[in-house]
C-alpha cells in the first residue's frame, strides 16, 4: 500500500492536464496498483520498465498485465510519447498499439535482468505484443 499516494497523485496529474488541454500527458487507467513510484535504480532491481518514444503524431494504446505471487493486475494507458513506466511483477505482458496515422512509435522494454528488447511501430493500427518474466 505505500505506493498509493503515487498512483493517486499520477491518476490526478494526468486528470487534470486534460482538463487543461494538455496534449502529451498520457491517460492513466489502473485496474490495481502497479508500482509506478519506483525509482529507476529500484525498478531495474525487481521489476521492469516499459519506455515509449517517438513524435507526438503516435498515439498509443497500453495494455499490461502483471503477474505476482498472489496476484494479476491490468494496467492502460493512453496518450502520445514520451511515456516510461517502470512496474514490479514477476511477470509482464503487453500489447502495445498505435492508435493514429502518421508518425512512429520506438518501444523499449527492460526486463528484471536487465536484457532490453526494442521495437517500433508506424501506422494507425500497428501492434506489438511482449510478454517477459
Amino acid at each position: 500500500m505505500a505506493n498509493v499516494p503515487a498512483v493517486l497523485a499520477e491518476v490526478h496529474r494526468a486528470a487534470t492536464a486534460l482538463w487543461e488541454g494538455a496534449r502529451r500527458v498520457p491517460v492513466v487507467h489502473y485496474a490495481g496498483l502497479a508500482a509506478v513510484g519506483m525509482s529507476p535504480a529500484a525498478a531495474a532491481d525487481s521489476g521492469f520498465v516499459l519506455q515509449l518514444d517517438g513524435n507526438a503524431a503516435a498515439a498509443f494504446t497500453v495494455r499490461c498485465t502483471l503477474e505476482g505471487p498472489a496476484h494479476t493486475e491490468t494496467v492502460e494507458i493512453a496518450g502520445r510519447p514520451p511515456l516510461t513506466r517502470h512496474f514490479q511483477a514477476e511477470r509482464m505482458s503487453c500489447e502495445i498499439r498505435q492508435t493514429a496515422e502518421g508518425g512512429r512509435l520506438d518501444i523499449a522494454v527492460r526486463g528484471k535482468s536487465g536484457n532490453l528488447s526494442r521495437f517500433s511501430t508506424g501506422g494507425a493500427g500497428s501492434a506489438i505484443t511482449v510478454t517477459t518474466r
